[in-house]
């Protein structure tokens, strides 16, 4: 996970590293922002890293080496996407009509394959999660043959709902795959706010007798958190540990103390609930 979770960077003219691999903990992705006046041209190439181009707002040109693209957004929040892949190795040139902004991401990869371009049409809207973690995700570049290492989407919250409920992770273990991911944020209106969680908790090794009821102990968990005064950390470690500890006995009704999930949470690593 990244050390630093937020990075702030002035909208102006150019070129601008948003943030870097290699540093504050980011393993595999580098992201740029692009932004452009009219008539202004920028000429783009990551030797050794694959990389896609995502346009935010804006109309003019993308060319990768005598191959052109007209590109056009009216905005993020009114149009789907226009993006770019970029093989490593390829100069990338963005000529902007209009005022334009894009977003670039890359990470490194083998050389070849063909340039490409994925347009509005292109990109097939899907619903995830349900109630107030209800979110539409535009996968841009994830299932498509181009990218080798990239997944490139877009997720639109409606306002007051969460987006990557229920909370997970993908870090490698556990059998899961190892995924980094790096956000770019987009409010409408622009006066507007949103609220992001990142937590690192420890691990718990438990005898996995019954997965049904995991989450709704988690979310019960980071309830009592909050409502006995709890900090932020506390409760999270409390919430992780009151799911774990569910799946350790059967049915979907969690029969377990507050004192057992604080001794989870507090390094009784045995997982048992003592009855």
């Amino acid at each position: 996970m990244l050390t630093d979770t937020l990075f702030r960077t002035p909208r102006r003219p150019g070129l601008h590293l948003l943030q870097k691999r290699g540093e504050h903990g980011a393993h595999e992705l580098t992201s740029f922002r692009l932004r452009l006046e009219p008539g202004a041209s920028h000429n783009f190439v990551s030797p050794d890293e694959e990389t896609v181009c995502v346009l935010q707002e804006g109309r003019g040109t993308a060319e990768i080496e005598g191959q052109a693209w007209r590109i056009s957004r009216s905005g993020v929040f009114k149009e789907r996407a226009t993006a770019v892949y970029v093989p490593p190795g390829r100069h990338l040139i963005v000529c902007a009509e209009d005022s334009l902004e894009a977003i670039l991401v890359s990470t490194p990869a083998a050389a070849g394959g063909p340039p490409a371009i994925v347009t509005p049409d292109d990109v097939q809207p899907v619903e995830r999660g349900q109630h107030l973690y209800t979110r539409e995700v535009h996968n841009i570049f994830v299932n498509d043959p181009h990218v080798q290492r990239l997944m490139v989407g877009e997720t639109f919250n409606p306002p007051g709902h969460w987006s990557s409920y229920p909370p997970h992770k993908h870090d490698g273990r556990d059998g899961e795959p190892a995924l980094e991911e790096v956000y770019h944020f987009r409010i409408d209106p622009p006066h507007g706010f949103g609220h992001q969680m990142l937590h690192q908790s420890q691990r718990y090794v438990v005898r996995l007798v019954d997965r049904i009821g995991g989450g709704d102990s988690f979310a019960a968990g980071l309830i009592f958190g909050m409502l006995t005064g709890r900090s932020l950390e506390a409760t999270l470690r409390f919430a992780v540990a009151a799911g774990a500890l569910k799946q350790t006995i059967p049915g979907d009704f969690t029969r377990v103390s507050v004192a057992e999930v604080d001794a989870l949470a507090g390094g009784d690593a045995s997982g048992r609930v003592r009855r």
